[in-house]
């Protein structure tokens, strides 16, 4: 399950889409597609849909007003395994807390959730832009077993390789690790390397000869 606070169904469902089809997100959201293009579309879906026993997937974008206890009442006797919640800034939570507080309750409601409903919950976080940390909480940190960063900059799209950085890996070492990206077409995939070089590699200057006499 998707619940996104921030974007609609529709919004949710064309980006599905151009991931499943691998037509342009673009051509999609603005209906430019052929009609063969929109055959590809009906036949992609259907595919996606039908393949796998059991497999299901839920977008919901939503404009209600949520809190994860809620959230976790709500999905609780679906039998959902992942859920992902974006983004935890826009989750509702109770008046008069301090930000760093508030974010702090809200993973720690998602950790319980974890627990209760025996799922992996998937809360989302925006990083601040100058330090490139979890904004406004290190509780956050200190209530979830994974934490996993990035940050998309140009270097990187250019290059269709993301880095992800481990922040937190509990019982794990934390190592980052890399994905093969096209947001044109909202697609990920594993990337085999080799690592990618984000920078130029500095020169390396010659190591003086120093002759060394014993007296």
């Amino acid at each position: 399950l998707v619940i996104s606070f921030e974007m609609t169904n529709k919004e949710l469902r064309e980006r599905l889409l151009s991931s499943v089809t691998k037509l342009d997100h673009q051509d999609i959201r603005l209906k430019r597609l052929l009609a063969e293009q929109k055959k590809l579309c009906k036949s992609k879906f259907k595919e996606f849909v039908q393949t796998g026993a059991n497999n299901r997937l839920t977008l919901w974008g939503t404009s209600e007003d949520l809190s994860v206890p809620e959230i976790s009442a709500i999905t609780a006797h679906m039998g959902y395994d992942v859920i992902y919640i974006d983004y935890i800034g826009l989750v509702k939570a109770p008046a008069g807390k301090e930000q760093h507080q508030v974010l702090g309750d809200i993973v720690r409601d998602c950790k319980l959730m974890a627990k209760k409903n025996d799922q992996l919950v998937v809360p989302m976080a925006q990083l601040d832009d100058e330090t490139f940390k979890i904004k406004y909480s290190k509780a956050i940190k200190a209530n979830c077993d994974f934490i996993w960063a990035w940050e998309l900059n140009e270097m990187e799209k250019a290059m269709g390789v993301l880095k992800v950085n481990q922040y937190k890996v509990r019982h794990g070492p934390e190592v980052p690790f890399y994905l093969r990206i096209d947001l044109s077409k909202m697609y990920f995939s594993d990337y085999d390397g080799p690592e990618p070089q984000f920078a130029p590699k500095e020169e390396k200057k010659p190591i003086p000869k120093m002759n060394i006499g014993h007296n």
